[in-house]
């Protein structure tokens, strides 16, 4: 007994590397968003951009008119289905949800801290400059994020079927990656994901029409009329659209090669990041699913994953260029044992005790 209680209060250690990085990314959020708060509050400025855009969709559909007339909207018809209890109560009932999907992830991820360091850790992850990113936006990619969370940390059918009813929604290339990945080690809770996706979008079609589908999907395709070239691209197809299609087959390669070399946890970190070179376009807020192979790389490798906790701050700075340094630097070949054993390993490194 004294032993375990002894190992418990070792692993509540708030590790001063870690404590370090916690405040540096808290300190770091705050300037940016010092810097960008002109830009955020102005009359033409970003803040609650993309919520107030599904929101004014749903009120176009309403009236009778089409939702993907409306530029920049490239979610799907259940999404709207979706946004409606939003459009009554207004933008700040979806910022809600954020947040305390938000604070639900950093939660989980802290279980083994004392609880001042839990709220540490949910100051840091508010800072955190794709959460913030994504929070400011009124974006939904922390609900998607949560929602991953879960599906990947045990393998069972009903773990994906949240994930696959978001995706059903707002199906963000990001988490391609990551699916992929599931097809390795997280396949029952895949065929949830699969599963629950299918029935949302047969709803969403039975209710809206297959048509807006069609609109949808070239909508998609297109990223829904955005230029490649705006401010808020931090992909490679700010680059070129032709660097960002070799980017998106970069993150599949890179993906299939790190299930076949790498570690489970290290795979999934690569899977977690290959998502910011995926799509016609990406966000700050692509590189969010971090928070979900981070912990995990922690557990096992400590060093790399403080190093890429800290390569994490550069983001904002080049978000391709660090996500890849940070797939090298996490990257731990694959000990000589059978996939499933391996596997076995991760279902009970993931999996909520």
């Amino acid at each position: 007994m004294n032993g375990t209680n002894a190992e418990v209060r070792t692993t509540r250690r708030f590790d001063p590397a870690w404590l370090g990085l916690t405040v540096a990314t808290i300190a770091w959020g705050f300037v940016v968003l010092r810097v960008q708060w002109p830009h955020l509050t102005e009359a033409s400025g970003w803040w609650a951009i993309d919520s107030r855009r599904v929101i004014e969709v749903t009120g176009v559909w309403l009236s009778g008119g089409d939702p993907y007339s409306v530029y920049g909207y490239v979610y799907s018809p259940f999404a709207l289905l979706v946004a409606l209890p939003f459009r009554l109560v207004g933008e700040w009932a979806w910022f809600a949800v954020e947040v305390a999907a938000l604070v639900w992830i950093m939660l989980e991820i802290s279980k083994s801290l004392s609880w001042p360091s839990r709220i540490l850790v949910i100051i840091a992850g508010v800072f955190f400059l794709p959460a913030m990113s994504d929070l400011l936006l009124g974006n939904v990619t922390i609900v998607l994020t949560a929602l991953a969370l879960i599906a990947v940390r045990a393998d069972r059918i009903g773990t994906g079927v949240a994930f696959g009813i978001a995706l059903a929604a707002v199906p963000k290339p990001l988490f391609i990656p990551l699916l992929l990945w599931m097809v390795a080690y997280r396949r029952r809770s895949l065929a949830g994901t699969i599963a629950g996706g299918l029935v949302a979008s047969v709803i969403g079609a039975l209710i809206l029409g297959v048509d807006r589908y069609m609109s949808f999907l070239t909508a998609l395709l297109t990223g829904g009329g955005i230029p490649t070239d705006f401010v808020g691209n931090l992909g490679l197809s700010a680059v070129s659209p032709v660097v960002g299609v070799l980017g998106n087959i970069a993150a599949l390669a890179a993906v299939g090669g790190a299930i076949a070399l790498l570690s489970v946890d290290s795979a999934l970190m690569v899977a977690s990041l290959a998502g910011v070179l995926m799509g016609t376009y990406a966000g700050l807020y692509s590189a969010l699913p971090l928070l979900i192979s981070l912990p995990i790389l922690t557990a096992s490798h400590r060093n790399r994953a403080v190093a890429i906790g800290g390569l994490s701050l550069g983001f904002v700075l080049a978000m391709p260029l660090i996500a890849v340094i940070s797939m090298a630097a996490g990257a731990v070949p694959r000990p000589e044992r059978s996939r499933q054993s391996k596997s076995d390993d991760a279902v009970s490194l993931l999996a909520p005790p």
